[in-house]
């Protein structure tokens, strides 16, 4: 759960604990859930930090013990991290394709983008 937080911008300073996760659970983030899109240039950093936490979980044991809306957050997570590893390979196929043109301004997005691009307007909880 924690990674899908991350997702939007939360800290592991955000969600030291349980307490401090389980408040973030919440309609809003469901509304962040639908309106993500894991295509749109977003922070590396974060999907790096998202990658080492989930290389530590076992898919099956997740399955076998985890409740169903757990079960549905890390599906949600997997299908969006898939969709964005396909939406950064394009946009440097398309950068490196000798008539891209304006395109070299849809790379993955450095550290520096702004966190603005991914709240949609919808506070999950304090940052």
């Amino acid at each position: 759960m924690k990674c899908v937080l991350f997702v939007f911008g939360k800290t592991e300073e955000n969600v030291k604990g349980w307490g401090e996760t389980a408040k973030m659970l919440n309609v809003e983030l469901l509304k962040k859930m639908q309106a993500y899109d894991p295509t749109a240039v977003q922070k590396k950093k974060r999907f790096e930090r998202i990658r080492k936490l989930l290389s530590t979980i076992q898919t099956d044991e997740i399955r076998k013990h985890a409740s169903l809306p757990t079960q549905l957050m890390h599906n949600w997570l997997i299908v969006s991290l898939a969709l964005r590893d396909k939406a950064v390979k394009e946009r440097k196929r398309l950068k490196e394709a000798p008539s891209s043109g304006t395109l070299g301004s849809m790379d993955d997005g450095g550290d520096e983008e702004d966190d603005s691009v991914l709240d949609g307007g919808v506070d999950a909880g304090t940052d």
